[in-house]
């Protein structure tokens, strides 16, 4: 083992605000370095196959092509890359495919099809948003604390991903659990190589990586509402600027949930996020990039395989549909590697559009086009998916990952006393719980639609006076609907399947909300303003209580709370003077006794492989449980309760030779703190600070360093 360090860490502790205003340096910083990833290999792809003639568009229209395919063609390729040649090859390939994209746009530049006050107003948009992203995930530092967002209860994993990726590369190994061996990553982990390989050409951490992602999928949500809008709606010009406008402003329009969260707070309790007070619910725009970015990145791979299908099925030259299709399979597997969830319930939405499609020579074309898609992505994904299957181990997941279930949308108790039902749940409850479900299903969906919802009733009551894009948009949201709504995620509690399988008809209401409220007047126009407006107030509420309701929660003593802000800047200290002092192939293990915000906090900036990230082990991303029963013996009596003596360092070493941990972390916060003669203050320390010490537990050297 490689000395740690000299002598402990003991330098004065940098103010919190340095590590927000680092934080939020990196994160830009990361932002424009990301454009490497999801700009010029689209880019370049666009220019090499030409598609739709795409070196004689305008500027803007190659810019959204070059987004949309850099998502779609982009992904996967990086991933083999790293795959085959480490995360130096895929550094490397994003420089050059950034320099050739440069000199080909340099040498062939595009005619500017925007004025200087759109470009002017795209520019403060872009800014706009990617301050509200900072603004909305950075930690923000005031005197010895550093507060944290409601988002950080998922980020904590969502970093350790990013961060095994930039240690270890693909595939990538599962860093919160270690059973005696590296275990690859059991998960779709497409997004975090993205992030690992512009994090280490950045320079920049893990979380700085992942917080500059949540930036980009906007862009490609709007590059492929441009795409859609162009091509399936047949706009152009000044009425596509005018209308795609309007479709960005509807992102931030999300259901009437603001009216249930206030009343559920003022009642009861008010929550993190606004989503929270239904089961199965339906996230708004904002909440989805800000929480999951892979999410909404397989939404766009999605979207431009399932644009390039139809668009397919109207091509009569088959050399053109074969090179539209290959562009869809590739995009769809690199959407399976990104939100496996996502792509599922694509595929359900292409197979219903199939059955549905009633002209036969387009329906010939358009099934030339799904096959060879089909084809294609199964074969470029057949690694990642051999890895996975060798990687189950057996602790794997539910051998049934999908099944039938009714989503689940307002509390079933709302119909509790109901005769029926009480008698239905005596005999058969699973059939209670479905149709409890079912009746409840309509008024949720009003609730969670709200401004959308009134768009559907009215484009189906229109049906037969639009024009075949339109109709082809409506049969998409109505067979995504149906496969968001009857199919349930059966791995964990979550319906995680039904919480991303939505993303598809949400982004399809889009397009066609823009044609509705153009269409319409008198009190319908009042109608859509009113819910309208209603859905942006949600948003903005939603984005308010993300960065406020951890502090307020702390102020007001919840005892779950209790000095997280605090907590969370001793161990940012603490990790950032670690950081160097030890090999990134070092195992470090901190208490895991306390989860949610505290367990969080414990992984944002470890940037090292823990034994076990929180109790009981968490297999689901890797590795069996066979070992999982000694390791927490091991960690619970290495972290006993306050009143417990801890063990000495003698027996701390012992533990941690049959663990395989090379340091560990406490805290003033842990038990173990108080016990002087225990192993926190007799190992020699790595990093040693007020309220924070890390310390080496495999042994001394001659010299008394550590080892």
């Amino acid at each position: 083992m490689a000395v740690y360090a000299r002598r402990a860490e003991t330098r004065t502790l940098h103010p919190a605000w340095t590590y927000m205003l680092r934080d939020a340096g990196g994160s830009l910083w990361g932002t424009l370095v990301f454009a490497l990833a999801l700009v010029s290999p689209g880019y370049c792809a666009g220019w090499w196959a030409d598609l739709r003639g795409f070196r004689t568009r305008g500027l803007m229209e190659q810019v959204a092509w070059s987004v949309a395919l850099s998502f779609g063609l982009g992904t996967l390729p990086l991933v083999a890359i790293v795959w085959l040649g480490g995360m130096v090859a895929g550094e490397v390939v994003l420089v050059v495919l950034g320099v050739v994209a440069g000199v080909i746009f340099w040498r062939h530049r595009p005619p500017v099809d925007v004025s200087r006050r759109e470009f002017r107003l795209g520019l403060i948009a872009v800014a706009g948003w990617t301050a509200l992203v900072l603004l909305s995930l950075v930690d923000w530092g005031i005197g010895s604390r550093l507060w944290m967002s409601v988002t950080s209860y998922d980020h904590g994993l969502r970093t350790a991903f990013v961060d095994a990726v930039m240690r270890t590369g693909v595939p990538t190994v599962n860093p919160l659990y270690w059973p005696g061996q590296d275990v690859s990553l059991r998960y779709y982990y497409f997004w975090y190589v993205t992030c690992g390989v512009v994090g280490r050409l950045a320079h920049i951490s893990a979380r700085q990586a992942l917080i500059a992602s949540c930036v980009w999928p906007v862009f490609g949500i709007g590059a492929m509402l441009a795409l859609f809008e162009r091509y399936m709606l047949g706009w152009g010009g000044e009425e596509l600027r005018r209308k795609w406008s309007i479709s960005i402003v509807l992102l931030a329009v999300t259901g009437l949930d603001i009216f249930v969260a206030v009343f559920n707070g003022f009642s009861s309790s008010f929550q993190g996020d606004m989503e929270w007070w239904s089961i199965d619910h339906v996230a708004s725009w904002v909440d989805t990039f800000l929480w999951v970015p892979h999410h909404a990145a397989a939404l766009i791979c999605c979207l431009l395989a399932m644009l390039l299908l139809w668009m397919g099925s109207e091509e009569e030259r088959r050399k053109v549909r074969v090179k539209m299709a290959v562009i869809a399979g590739i995009s769809l597997a690199g959407a399976f590697g990104l939100s496996t969830y996502v792509a599922v319930a694509t595929g359900l939405v292409l197979a219903g559009w199939v059955c549905w499609e009633m002209f036969p020579e387009r329906k010939v074309r358009m099934l030339e086009c799904v096959c060879v898609a089909a084809l294609v992505a199964g074969v470029t994904l057949l690694p990642y998916l051999l890895q996975l299957l060798h990687s189950s181990g057996a602790g794997g997941t539910s051998a049934h990952v999908l099944g039938f279930g009714v989503r689940q949308m307002l509390d079933p108790d709302l119909l509790s006393g109901v005769t029926a039902i009480e008698l239905l749940k005596l005999h058969h409850p699973f059939a209670a719980t479905q149709v409890v479900a079912g009746v409840l299903l309509v008024p949720g969906y009003v609730i969670e639609f709200g401004f959308f919802a009134v768009v559907l009733v009215v484009m189906q009551r229109r049906r037969g006076l639009i024009e075949d894009g339109e109709r082809t948009l409506l049969v998409w949201v109505w067979v995504g609907l149906v496969a968001a709504t009857f199919v349930r995620s059966r791995v964990i509690a979550t319906n995680d399947y039904g919480l991303r399988a939505i993303l598809l008809p949400q982004f399809l209401l889009l397009p066609l909300a823009v044609g509705v409220f153009e269409r319409s007047a008198g009190w319908l126009r009042r109608v859509l303003i009113g819910l309208a407006v209603i859905g942006v107030c949600g948003s903005v509420y939603q984005v308010a209580m993300l960065r406020a309701f951890l502090p307020w929660q702390e102020k007001h003593g919840n005892p779950l709370m209790a000095d997280l802000a605090e907590r969370n800047y001793a161990l940012r200290a603490a990790y950032a003077a670690l950081r160097g002092r030890m090999p990134e192939s070092a195992r470090v293990q901190y208490d895991i006794s306390e989860g949610g915000y505290f367990g969080a906090a414990r992984m944002l900036e470890n940037n090292h492989q823990a034994i076990s990230s929180e109790e009981p082990c968490n297999v689901s991303f890797g590795g069996d449980v066979a070992r999982c029963r000694g390791i927490q013996r091991g960690i619970d009596r290495l972290f006993p309760g306050k009143w417990e003596m801890a063990p000495s360092a003698a027996e701390a070493g012992a533990l941690c030779d049959a663990l395989g941990a090379d340091a560990l972390v406490a805290t003033r916060w842990d038990g173990v703190w108080g016990d002087s003669d225990g192993w926190v203050w007799k190992l020699p320390a790595v990093v040693e600070q007020p309220e924070v010490r890390v310390v080496a537990c495999k042994g001394l050297r001659e010299d008394n360093e550590p080892y």
